[in-house]
């Protein structure tokens, strides 16, 4: 008999996200955030990824902004949220 996976506390264990490696659990995530968070969070990121959010971007500022690791968008994420702790 199979048994239920929602009942079985490793199961759910298993099942996390991996944060530090899954970009796309980090939409919904950003979805609470209001104007003025989400610019922060981009000011982070940008300082993150070693350029200035004010500079203009080249075709290559914004490849690499969009190839951001997981790992880096949730650090800029945290930072926004004064959460950060290295």
């Amino acid at each position: 008999m199979d048994e239920d996976p929602g009942h079985d506390p490793y199961y759910s264990l298993l099942t996390l996200p991996n944060y530090l490696r899954d970009r796309n659990t980090l939409p919904e995530a950003l979805e609470n955030f209001d104007y003025s968070q989400k610019a922060e969070y981009v000011a982070e990121l940008c300082e993150i990824l070693g350029f200035s959010e004010f500079e203009v971007w080249t075709n290559h500022d914004v490849f690499k902004f969009s190839q951001a690791t997981a790992a880096q968008c949730w650090e800029a994420y945290l930072k926004t949220l004064k959460l950060w702790k290295p």
